[in-house]
């Protein structure tokens, strides 16, 4: 338990006190958050209700031919390609849980620095975003962090929108719910 609590103890620092820092110090802060989040997302062992399924699925697809990827009713071509990514490096489950970490790590602080309070966001996003959802179901975090990122662009861009959407889709089928916001 100590990690979990030093990281939502050390994300709350940031929250309770504010310090007005140089853009150039911020944007270092934020890498520093995307790393730490990516580590601690992709370097767990054994960790989530999925685990087991997912190493499973992982030693399955990494030999499956490539024109069996092409079948979208049967897999997620998003992570799929992680898959692929990870196997081409040996990376095996823990590659693949990097890669997906960095994903939603970005996602997540480029869905948080258009908030007001950024790191009310972060803050409030370790215990269920990131420990629930991302180190329990690997492929609907994946889905879930695109669609913060489409979020961003509701107000903005409906194109965009429906693209991250579409984007998301890949990585898991519900996201295309999401739509429906788009009208």
């Amino acid at each position: 338990m100590t990690p979990y609590f030093f990281t939502f103890g050390l994300a709350s620092l940031f929250l309770i006190n504010p310090i007005k820092l140089s853009k150039n110090f911020e944007a270092l802060i934020w890498v520093g958050v995307i790393i730490y989040g990516t580590l601690f997302i992709g370097l767990r062992e054994e960790v989530g209700g999925d685990w087991l399924h997912y190493r499973n699925s992982y030693d399955k697809l990494s030999v499956l031919p490539i024109e069996s990827w092409l079948n979208v009713s049967r897999f997620d071509p998003g992570y799929l390609f992680i898959v692929l990514l990870s196997s081409l490096f040996n990376g095996g489950v823990m590659g693949v849980n990097l890669i997906c970490g960095f994903i939603v790590m970005t996602s997540l602080v480029f869905y948080a620095k258009k908030q007001p309070l950024p790191w009310v966001v972060i803050v409030a996003s370790i215990p269920f975003f990131i420990i629930g959802i991302n180190m329990g179901t690997v492929r609907q975090g994946l889905a879930l962090s695109m669609i913060l990122v489409a979020l961003t662009y509701i107000d903005k861009s409906t194109f965009r929108y429906c693209f991250w959407v579409l984007v998301a889709m890949l990585f898991h089928k519900s996201a295309f719910l999401m739509i429906g916001l788009a009208f």
